[in-house]
C-alpha cells in the first residue's frame, strides 16, 4: 500500500472515525476492538476482519510516511 498522508486517512469514512477515536492510544486487545467496531462504529459483523486488515495496513502507511518526513 502505498504511503497516505493523515488527511487522507481522516477522510475516509469509518477509518477516519476509528482513528481519531484511537488516536495517541494504544489499541485494545483483538476481541475488544472488534466489539468497538460493531457496537460504536456499526461495522457489520462480517466485515470486521476485512475493516481490521484495511485499517492495520493503512496506520502502517500512514506511520511509514510519518517516520520519512
Amino acid at each position: 500500500m502505498p504511503a497516505c498522508s493523515v488527511e487522507a486517512v481522516l477522510g475516509a469514512p469509518d477509518v477516519g472515525a476509528v482513528y481519531s477515536h484511537y488516536r495517541g492510544e494504544n489499541l485494545p486487545d483483538t476481541g475488544f476492538l472488534n466489539n468497538t467496531l460493531r457496537d460504536a462504529f456499526k461495522i457489520p459483523i462480517d466485515k470486521i476482519a476485512e475493516f481490521v486488515d484495511i485499517f492495520y495496513d493503512t496506520l502502517a502507511s500512514t506511520r511509514n510516511l510519518t517516520q520519512d518526513a
